[in-house]
């Protein structure tokens, strides 16, 4: 008998945003008692909600009116996701040249708890072509080499204990040991761009460079992923000349329009 799915949701945090959901364009002002009526709950387990959502901004209370309204912490967070979704825009018609004029898949990547994160994701038009990753997935770091650069130019976006003290091998190529690793992000910040010579997959190789924001932290990766076989018609450096020249592009115009 096949087991049942655990359950890893908390309660407590389903009910909180269920609480947000009641709030629409035609109900912006809400009191303790409608806001329990729709959802039929306790009237105190309502309040105690209400009341840390008011304190952590996700809600605002007017006093006068006993009213409860979405707070201003939402359009923060709002405009967060909205910004990821703007640079992702202004950076498509740069990659889509990229990848025409490489013939090999692009992808652009945003550092995610010590993960890169993959956003956006152009595939080659060859028949044979890397395989390429899916957006929403995640990898390491430490064998990527969008993960390289997003850990050689947002240090500040990293947990303090990263990297850990054993990194693990997914192909013989794979840097495993720490400090080669330091060395080797020393390296990119110099040069400006990064190479996976099949450190995570066997047979792929990647160029990368970042993405820069006016304090030349990284917002994101960009990368060329093929083929190793293809490797000896194009060299790295013309590749790493194309993906660097694409990058500060795409940086120029964010930051022009930020």
């Amino acid at each position: 008998m096949e087991k049942m799915k655990r359950d890893y949701t908390i309660k407590s945090v389903e009910k909180a945003l269920g609480i947000l959901d009641v709030f629409s364009r035609g109900r912006l002002d809400l009191s303790l008692s409608e806001i329990t009526e729709t959802l039929q709950m306790p009237k105190p387990t309502v309040f105690r909600i209400l009341c840390t959502l008011e304190k952590c901004g996700l809600l605002r209370k007017d006093e006068k009116q006993g009213t409860y309204r979405l707070g201003l912490k939402l359009v923060y967070l709002g405009n967060l996701v909205t910004l990821d979704y703007d640079i992702v825009r202004m950076a498509r018609p740069v990659m889509v040249r990229l990848r025409d004029e490489t013939q090999e898949t692009v992808d652009y990547t945003i550092l995610d708890s010590n993960q890169v994160l993959y956003i956006e994701l152009l595939e080659s038009p060859r028949r044979i072509k890397a395989e390429s990753s899916k957006v929403g997935r995640k990898l390491p770091l430490h064998c990527t080499a969008c993960g390289k650069i997003l850990a050689a130019f947002s240090p500040n976006g990293l947990d303090p204990n990263w990297p850990p003290k054993v990194l693990p091998a997914f192909t013989e190529r794979t840097i495993t040991n720490t400090k080669n690793l330091l060395k080797d992000l020393d390296q990119v910040r110099e040069k400006g761009f990064a190479v996976d010579m099949g450190e995570l997959d066997e047979g792929i190789y990647a160029v990368s460079a970042p993405i820069l924001d006016t304090n030349g932290s990284a917002l994101a990766a960009l990368t060329i992923v093929a083929p190793m076989e293809r490797l000896e018609q194009e060299p790295i450096s013309e590749l790493a000349a194309k993906v660097v020249s694409a990058a500060e592009e795409i940086s120029h115009k964010i930051n022009q329009n930020l």
